[in-house]
This record gives structure tokens, sequence and C-alpha cells, in this order.
């Protein structure tokens, strides 16, 4: 019951997606993906720029970075759903 995903800076946006570890099979820097706000209802197109340098060992998670390939209204500190699509 808790958000997978949030949006962390204002000034350069960029999105924080807590990740299954087990993904890092076929996520891949430069990876686009579609993202959904949850407050808005607004859907922008973005691409992982960075993945987590650990895995955490209790959640098993990991952290990626992705930032919006196109124009964005104002949405920091709001949550929603990153959609990579039909993956392996």
């Amino acid at each position: 019951g808790q958000p997978l995903y949030s949006i962390q800076r204002y000034n350069t946006l960029e999105l924080s997606i807590i990740a299954p570890s087990k993904w890092m099979r076929w996520i891949k820097v430069g990876q686009t993906l579609d993202f959904t706000v949850d407050e808005t209802g607004e859907t922008f197109k973005a691409k992982i720029i960075r993945t987590g340098a650990s895995v955490d060992p209790v959640s098993q998670t990991v952290e990626l970075t992705a930032k919006p390939t196109g124009k964005t209204k104002s949405l920091a500190g709001m949550s929603g759903v990153a959609d990579f699509g039909t993956q392996p």
C-alpha cells in the first residue's frame, strides 16, 4: 500500500523509482518509460539516467533515476506510476 515512485527535485525534474532488484537484469541506462502522475493524470515520456549503486538487502529494491524527455508541468513532490511496457 505504499507508493513505489516519487518525484524528488524541483529545479531539475527527476523521477526516483524504487524497483525490485530483479529488474536490474533488464533495466539499462537510456531505457525509456511512460510516467503517469497520480495527482494530475498527466503522462509523459522519461528515460533512465542512472541506477542505484546498491540493492537494499531487506526490501530487495534498487533506486532508479529517470528524467523527462519532453515538456512537463510543474510536478515537484508528486507521485505516480512508471510503465516500462512489456519486459522479459
